[in-house]
């Protein structure tokens, strides 16, 4: 393994991306990409020549997916993950809530998002990935209404507020008292 930040590496300034994943490509047998732009993770899996992943990127971050999955597939042995129930209480606009999505579409979870509509995900994401969920036995619920979100649920996953630049507000000093999960 070896780590390149961003000071080890020209990629995207005095070598293009393109260039960067071929090379890497032929050194590694697989290259895993945690950084801003999700269209560098794509290109890198364009060009490499082997397997890419996402560590996290600005709109996704499915390896962190993927251990949430197999630390309720561990305190749940017995269930597939169609009779599953996640909530996620937080802002949803965020590369969390985007991944909980894709993860719903390919396991057919029971996926609530918890949040005041202005904190959804983008419909266009949200509509395929319901389709695709459905599809797996799952569905995907968007609601305000937190009582009902969390009702039933065999997972409450919680994010921060704002911490992408956008700021809380009032919306979400208001919204977050009501949402804070104890005992």
């Amino acid at each position: 393994m070896t780590y390149l930040g961003p000071s080890g590496s020209q990629i995207g300034h005095k070598e293009s991306i393109k260039d960067t994943a071929r090379v890497l490509g032929r050194m590694y047998d697989g290259i895993q990409y945690r950084g801003h732009g999700q269209e560098v993770v794509e290109t890198l899996a364009q060009y490499a020549g082997v397997p890419v992943w996402n560590g996290l990127t600005n709109e996704f971050h499915p390896t962190q997916l993927l251990a949430d999955l197999l630390t309720m597939k561990e305190h749940l042995p017995g269930k597939a993950f169609n009779q599953m129930t996640l909530v996620y209480a937080g802002d949803a606009r965020n590369n969390m809530g985007n991944s909980m999505l894709e993860a719903a579409a390919l396991t057919g979870l029971d996926l609530r998002l918890v949040a005041p509509s202005a904190c959804w995900p983008e419909a266009a994401l949200v509509e395929t990935c319901t389709a695709l969920a459905k599809q797996q036995g799952g569905n995907i619920t968007l609601t305000e209404d937190i009582a009902a979100g969390v009702k039933g649920a065999d997972f409450i996953y919680t994010d921060v507020w704002g911490l992408d630049g956008r700021g809380e507000g009032k919306m979400g000093r208001t919204y977050r008292p009501a949402a804070r999960l104890s005992g």
